[in-house]
């Protein structure tokens, strides 16, 4: 059970973050003064990167187990 609940987590993540990739940098243009438009090329590479660290850690607790360093991650 932890296993699937630690990919659906990365499934939920990447979803959310896709979302965000498409519809944020866009609505940052408007804003207005409480917010700097996002460059979108700089904001997706981050959204990427965040969505392989999470599946990293997803991976790392599924080979080593509920106590190792990926599930404390996911955590």
């Amino acid at each position: 059970m932890f296993i699937t609940l630690a990919w659906l987590f990365v499934a939920a993540v990447t979803v959310h973050n896709l979302e965000e990739a498409v519809f944020l940098p866009a609505w940052s243009e408007q804003a207005g003064r409480w917010h700097r438009p996002l460059a979108a090329n700089e904001f997706r590479f981050a959204v990427f990167v965040l969505v392989v660290l999470a599946g990293v850690a997803a991976l790392l607790a599924t080979v080593q187990g509920r106590e190792s360093f990926g599930a404390y991650v996911l955590s």
